[in-house]
């Protein structure tokens, strides 16, 4: 599982009504209108892959960093919607998470629509190994011919 698999299924239990949502570095919620959730992917740390079964083996540990900007017509609205998050988060994420902590935006010129809400946190994703590529080589092709009858409608090898 990935941030985007993940950002899918927590989104998919945050029930707001018309809450609109994105995964982005470049989309921004001053183009739009509240309720809006935002997860903005902001860095990745590495560390030694860990093994969690005999077969899985994980080349690496991701650490990924996402500040989710939450945007709402009332601070009870952010608040509803954060619990509605963090839950999601909890339920999706099996533990694998850090929630490095949440900021309220205090310039009032910022956003003139509601109220807007940071919140910080890191996922822990395994980098699974994959196996590389495989190609097979054709050394001969040898057209089979066995259901070919002279004259059937089919143009088949060797017919004219």
């Amino acid at each position: 599982m990935g941030l985007a698999t993940l950002y899918a299924a927590v989104m998919a239990r945050v029930s707001v009504t018309g809450l609109t949502h994105a995964l982005s570095t470049r989309e921004s919620v001053e183009h739009a209108s509240p309720p809006r959730v935002l997860w903005v992917p902001s860095r990745d740390t590495f560390g030694p892959g860990r093994k969690t079964s005999a077969t899985d083996t994980h080349v690496a540990s991701c650490d990924a960093s996402v500040v989710i900007e939450v945007w709402g017509d009332t601070v009870e609205a952010i608040e509803d919607l954060r619990e509605q998050l963090l839950s999601a988060i909890y339920t999706e994420a099996h533990g694998a998470f850090t929630i490095s902590g949440g900021q309220w935006l205090a310039d009032p010129g910022a956003v003139s629509l509601g109220e807007k809400y940071f919140l910080a946190v890191t996922f822990k994703f395994p980098q699974r190994l994959r196996p590389p590529p495989t190609t097979v080589t054709i050394a001969a092709v040898a057209p089979d011919t066995t259901g070919s009858a002279p004259d059937d409608g089919n143009l088949d090898v060797g017919e004219t």
